[in-house]
């Protein structure tokens, strides 16, 4: 739902609140000779129109698709097929007639570039009739289309391409604006929008263009708005956006207020992530995103930036609040004149999410230019300065108390110490790497994952947490739907793993740039996937990737990696879902969704499931293409037709085994089917000339009784080799019986031979020792009398 119908107001519309306190890298005051002036650091502005605008999704979503009797584009010098009439005047050239082609070149490859033999530019040709969609027009305040482009080229209006650039990408920012993120127009609008980048870094490379006039202009952030009904259809790229959003929102709003409480922005209406479904008992859907672990390094630089949330004003406002942005430029145009490097803490903040920060002295650098920045333009006195002056100096005594704590103090609260890499198997893993690990559900299918978290525990023991990749076979999908050759798609999946479960490293690539080439230097024998969509496990749908950066980690957003280029580029098809055997007979589009059956609770599912239901509004079957206003064509003999074809080789496979048998079969094993029924012969199946070929009836039956007694003989054959093979059986059993009965009697022997020889020696050591035991006990005795002896005296 839109606040304001029209994106760019203007500031006579606005109604400007300006009030005290300004910023350095927010809200400014600047430097004069008379008082100085401070600006509230946030503008409201308030349309003049407060009522709010609701959108509805158009029909098809079609930003664009309207019919022959559409308005006039918005130059209003065309008519509706988009083309400029006859009188139309014409402007004088401002370039010359190469910068023509080369506009309508790239005008002509967005307008015919297909996906799955689909035209997606075909729904932004024309701009929309005003009678279908009358609303089109108040919320698109500079509605445009390619045959705005195609009519401003045939008058010669582009004086260069930066132009033509802005008037593409305006195409695809309104279409964004006007439809809804569910819609089929909005998908198409941010694919074409990455196509054409990729247009014009190709126009770069090859010198037609140069780099400042391919940059695509920033016409702002999209406004608001509610997703289409039903709830399910959010697409799972915005939620996990949201969800690192939310993050930051926890970060600023961490605040240590006196009372104790703590401010948070209020969140999308949505269930959370990690929450599982009602009959998702078995607790193997777990969604939401990886843990919130931070090196060391990581967690001195957020305490830094979390610390100057500390401190406050006399009336208790946040010193840090001016700071957070940077001012509208439109507005305070004298303080990007003055700064020659703005910075704000949001930026600081997104630098060290993005992992760009290697020390808390590098962070520093940037936060003693913030504050630098603020003291320069600020007039010396006012409060933006003393705050500036103050922060800076509270910035690096929390930074000296940062450096000055070991690492071991900043294990999380259950022990666990962030690692930046770890080593395992001869090689190096940190977050990013695309891994195989061990699938317990499967050891020949390994779970592709990609490495988001890394840490150790009290014990020791090395852990890591990845992002699981399902293959097609996994998942839950209509039997129709087809996949790339080794396609895997993505899942809130998030899974902890010790490092010892890696198989091996892997690769998955967009789908963008999987037909294109290999990564550079990435070994042959690894496997490389594509990936072009998200997998929604609870309610078994896919959406397809916008931007690739969003599905990696914050770590590897910004890193690109080489490629060796196909010569030519492959051509990458698609094949039947490698389960679509799995569906029942009889099979309704009324059955519920089936579910995939479930194994180890750490390993996707053993196998999923297809279904016949009907298909979703997004997946929709593509469009049949129809030749219009075709000629008749010119009578001619007919040729002669084929008597007998068969089946495409998918349809003959579907015949079971049981029918194929019964009927005639080519070489290949394919069906025959014929154009006309057999003819009525005297003698069906026997040509005329070999009508009268046959054997007698003596022959057949005495061929019959050879037949029997040749099977006899082979019955007899192999039961008596069967008996003498029972024979020897019995043979090798009790010989084999026999020589362990010797065995046992040598044992025995040999036993009772060393027991006798035991004995023998035992008796004649007794012998030997009767001497010596007399003379004991006469010893004994007489010690004996000796002692009475003594008791006596």
């Amino acid at each position: 739902m839109y606040q304001n119908p029209d994106p760019y107001p203007s500031f006579q519309d606005l109604d400007i609140q300006v009030a005290s306190g300004c910023s350095g890298a927010g809200k400014m005051a600047p430097k004069t000779d008379e008082k100085s002036i401070e600006v509230r650091d946030s503008i409201e502005a308030k349309g003049t129109n407060d009522e709010d605008v609701d959108m509805e999704d158009a029909e098809n979503q079609m930003d664009v698709d309207a019919d022959a009797d559409a308005d006039a584009d918005a130059e209003g010098e065309e008519d509706a097929d988009g083309e400029p009439d006859d009188a139309a005047p014409s402007r004088s050239s401002k370039g010359p007639r190469d910068l023509v082609q080369v506009i309508e070149n790239t005008s002509n490859y967005l307008c015919n570039y297909t996906e799955d033999g689909e035209e997606i530019a075909a729904g932004f040709q024309r701009l929309p009739n005003k009678r279908l969609l009358p609303d089109y027009f108040d919320v698109i305040s500079e509605p445009i289309a390619f045959s705005t482009i195609r009519g401003k080229c045939v008058r010669k209006g582009y004086a260069n391409f930066a132009e033509f650039v802005r008037d593409v990408a305006l195409i695809f920012h309104n279409a964004q604006v006007y439809n809804r993120p569910s819609a089929p127009i909005f998908q198409y609008a941010v694919r074409l929008r990455e196509v054409f980048k990729e247009k014009l870094q190709e126009l770069i490379a090859d010198g037609t263009v140069a780099a400042g006039e391919a940059e695509l202009p920033d016409f702002g952030e999209l406004p608001p708005v509610e997703d289409s009904p039903p709830p399910e259809a959010e697409d799972e790229e915005d939620i996990d956006e949201d969800e690192e959003d939310d993050e930051d929102d926890e970060d600023d709003d961490d605040s240590d207020d006196e009372d104790g409480h703590r401010r948070r922005r209020s969140r999308r209406g949505r269930p959370s992530s990690g929450r599982k479904d009602a009959d998702d008992e078995d607790g193997h859907k777990k969604r939401g995103r990886p843990p919130k672990v931070f090196t060391p390094m990581e967690a001195r630089i957020n305490a830094v930036l979390k610390g100057l949330r500390k401190f406050k004003n006399d009336d208790g406002s946040l010193r840090i609040v001016p700071f957070e942005k940077l001012p509208d430029k439109l507005v305070h145009k004298d303080y990007y004149a003055t700064i020659k490097n703005p910075i704000a803490l949001d930026m600081i903040k997104k630098k060290a999410k993005r992992k760009k920060y290697r020390s808390v002295d590098e962070v520093m650098i940037d936060v003693d230019l913030m504050f630098k920045n603020a003291l320069e333009y600020n007039e010396e006195g006012s409060e933006i300065y003393e705050d500036a002056q103050e922060l800076q100096k509270q910035a690096h005594i929390l930074a000296e108390q940062e450096k000055a704590k070991s690492d071991e103090a900043f294990r999380d609260d259950d022990g666990k110490l962030p690692l930046a890499e770890v080593q395992y198997d001869g090689e190096t893993w940190k977050v990013g790497d695309w891994v195989h690990i061990n699938n317990l559900n499967d050891l020949t299918k390994p779970i592709v994952a990609q490495i988001y978290r890394l840490w150790q525990d009290e014990s020791g023991q090395k852990w890591l947490n990845a992002c699981w990749y399902y293959r097609p076979e996994q998942t839950v999908h209509r039997f129709e739907k087809h996949f790339f050759e080794n396609e895997v798609v993505k899942t809130g999946q998030y899974r902890d793993h010790r490092v010892e479960e890696i198989k091996d490293r892997c690769f998955v690539m967009f789908i963008t740039r999987y037909h294109k080439g290999r990564p550079r230097g990435f070994p042959r024998d690894k496997d490389v996937y594509v990936c072009e969509a998200r997998y929604n496990e609870e309610k078994y749908k896919f959406n397809k990737i916008k931007t690739w950066t969003s599905c990696v980690p914050d770590e590897v957003r910004e890193k690109d990696y080489e490629m060796d280029l196909f010569d030519p580029p492959h051509k990458v098809r698609k094949v039947p879902s490698p389960i679509k055997h799995l569906l029942q007979s009889d099979a309704k589009e009324t059955d519920p969704l089936p579910k995939p059956t479930w194994g180890s609770p750490n390993a996707p599912p053993i196998i999923g499931a297809v279904h016949r239901r009907p298909r979703e509004a997004n997946q929709m079957p593509n469009a049949m293409a129809y030749d219009h206003h075709r000629m008749a064509p010119t009578p001619a003999a007919m040729t002669p037709q084929l008597e007998v074809y068969t089946l495409p080789d998918g349809l003959d496979a579907s015949i079971p085994p049981e029918v194929r048998d019964q009927f005639q079969r080519d070489d290949q094993g394919r069906v025959l089917f014929f154009t006309a029924p057999p003819l009525n012969r005297p003698h069906p199946g026997v040509s005329q000339e070999h009508a009268g070929l046959g054997h007698s009836v003596a022959y057949l039956a005495d061929k019959k009784k050879r037949h029997a007694e040749r099977e006899k003989k082979r019955k007899e054959k192999e039961d008596s080799r069967e008996q003498a093979q029972r024979k020897k059986v019995a043979y090798l059993r009790t010989r084999r019986e026999e020589e362990e009965q010797k065995l046992y009697a040598a044992a025995g022997n040999a036993i009772g031979d060393w027991l006798a020889i035991h004995m023998a020696e035992t008796d004649r050591l007794k012998e030997e020792l009767t001497p010596f035991k007399a003379e004991r006990d006469a010893w004994l005795k007489e010690k004996k009398g000796v002692i009475e002896n003594g008791k006596a005296l």
